[in-house]
């Protein structure tokens, strides 16, 4: 800015201050932080659950499932390195990062047809689904899936263990009858390698 000085000459005095052009790029720089902040902490865990084969698991389509709530997504499948398992890359959502530890279990749900009736009917309309127990503690990010679902999130009763010679006609959701009156049913079964 120019100013006159006494003896008529002019006088250069610098201005002080910010100037305003600066304020966009401070701003622009200021949101792109806030959206980066927000998106860091929205993402979800990435973990990996090994299975024996990933018959049906589908990426971007395939969810994890908690007491009928999307917790997480299919992102990729691979192969195992010894080609005995699929390794299956799962996204899971924010809310679960603390239940995500060594005795949390992941089970695939698929439809299955035996003598007490048909099990897992909304796998037919929706496709098969992980299906996870969370437990609390330190984060894990690799699991191994189990065949079935854990006996203590099944319902209350006795747990049997019955020899026999052959399996015969007998499947996973057999009933058990007294009476004629249904009193269990068939859990799992395996070979006994300890029978001799």
């Amino acid at each position: 800015r120019k100013n006159m000085s006494q003896n008529g000459k002019p006088q250069i005095v610098e201005k002080r201050g910010i100037n305003p052009i600066w304020f966009f790029p401070v701003a622009a720089v200021g949101i792109g932080m806030w959206l980066l902040y927000s998106t860091l902490m929205a993402r979800g865990s990435y973990i990996t659950i090994d299975f024996k084969n990933a018959d049906g698991i589908i990426p971007g389509k395939t969810t994890v499932i908690y007491k009928g709530t999307v917790v997480g997504q299919v992102k990729g499948t691979e192969l195992g390195k010894n080609l005995q398992s699929v390794a299956v890359h799962v996204e899971m959502s924010q809310q679960m990062k603390g239940f995500l530890s060594k005795d949390s279990k992941f089970w695939l749900v698929s439809p299955t047809v035996n003598l007490s009736g048909i099990s897992g009917l909304s796998t037919i309309i929706s496709g098969k689904f992980i299906n996870m127990h969370p437990a609390k503690g330190k984060m894990q990010k690799r699991f191994s899936a189990i065949e079935e679902v854990p006996r203590t999130l099944r319902s209350d009763g006795v747990y049997l263990n019955l020899n026999a010679n052959k399996l015969g006609s007998i499947s996973i959701g057999s009933p058990i009858y007294y009476n004629k009156i249904q009193v269990g049913e068939v859990t799992n079964y395996d070979l006994d390698l300890d029978d001799n």
